[in-house]
């Protein structure tokens, strides 16, 4: 069994896709949970970092130690609960912040930065997919 945590260090190249931050994936990025799953996030996927807002960059920049946790978590909340990885919400913003503990972020910041997915993800994902799909039930 693979130890948990980020398995590597994808390349990555700055896009305007999603906005002034975003990059899209080079490499596949590999996540192995606490409790063993293997997630991997495809080469081609976009991420904007967990649209953190910009007067918060100087706290926590989005290319920072948080980079990696927010591309799981953007691309968890990109499959609105369907395949591959079948997560609700409430288990994609879980990971995000066990991802965040892994990358060694201090509680402080890990809670702050979670408190705030929870509090306003569903804004930001109350949309259809890119495949049209809602949250799965």
């Amino acid at each position: 069994m693979m130890p948990w945590g980020f398995q590597n260090d994808p390349a990555l190249r700055w896009v305007c896709e999603k906005g002034p931050i975003s990059q899209v994936l080079l490499e596949p990025l590999v996540y192995v949970t606490a409790a063993g799953e293997t997630i991997t996030i495809p080469v081609g996927f976009v991420t904007d970092y967990a649209s953190i807002p910009r007067i918060f960059w100087n706290i926590i920049p989005p290319d920072g130690d948080a980079r990696f946790p927010a591309i799981l978590h953007d691309y968890l909340y990109s499959l609105r609960g369907w395949e591959p990885c079948f997560k609700n919400r409430a288990q994609c913003d879980g990971l995000f912040l066990e991802a965040m503990r892994h990358v060694g972020m201090n509680m402080v910041e890990r809670l702050t930065v979670y408190s705030a997915v929870r509090c306003f993800g569903w804004a930001f994902s109350a949309t259809p997919n890119v495949a049209g799909r809602k949250w799965k039930k």
